[in-house]
């Protein structure tokens, strides 16, 4: 019997590990892959408010890329993507390219129902919350509030440089600044 004790204290001592070690590890590995995707995307997302049109896109297009081949937790990815999505959505909307903002937005709410069925939420029940509160307008606001809130409340830079026409809804560029 002493034998049997010692050979598992002794087994303990050598790696077997207790169930909450092995979560312990599981989490800080998780929390390492997240923390490796977000080194390679905070350059990205930099260029994205710093940038023109074009390079704002091209880096959103970029932090696809990252996401989607990341080993990051499926709940993080999910969460990663759709806000990517939403930011394309309001970029392509803001320059009047309707047809692709529409995919983007589609793509945005897609990503957010997947967020919500990996939290354990009721497929149905998500889809018809998503659908119902995720709106143009909302993909918008939260796209606007996030972006502002890393830039002292300027939003991105492209977003600055696009002015709404008063009467039709379209975008034009600013008007010269004369000096």
């Amino acid at each position: 019997m002493l034998i049997l004790a010692l050979a598992i204290a002794l087994a303990g001592l050598l790696g077997c590990e207790s169930e909450e070690s092995v979560q312990d590890r599981a989490i800080r590995e998780a929390n390492a892959k997240v923390m490796a995707v977000g080194k390679k995307l905070d350059p990205l997302y930099q260029t994205y408010l710093t940038g023109t049109r074009d390079q704002a896109e091209m880096s959103l297009k970029q932090m696809l890329s990252h996401v989607e081949g990341s080993d990051e937790p499926p709940k993080v990815q999910a969460h990663d993507l759709w806000l990517t999505y939403s930011r394309l959505y309001v970029l392509e909307k803001r320059g009047g390219n309707e047809a692709l903002a529409q995919a983007y937005l589609l793509k945005a709410r897609y990503w957010l129902l997947r967020k919500a069925e990996l939290g354990g939420a009721d497929a149905e029940k998500a889809a018809t919350e998503v659908f119902g509160w995720f709106t143009p307008d909302k993909c918008t606001e939260i796209v606007d509030h996030w972006d502002k809130s890393r830039t002292q409340g300027k939003g991105p830079n492209y977003a600055r440089s696009v002015v709404p026409e008063e009467s039709s809804g379209q975008t034009r560029s600013p008007p010269p600044v004369s000096q």
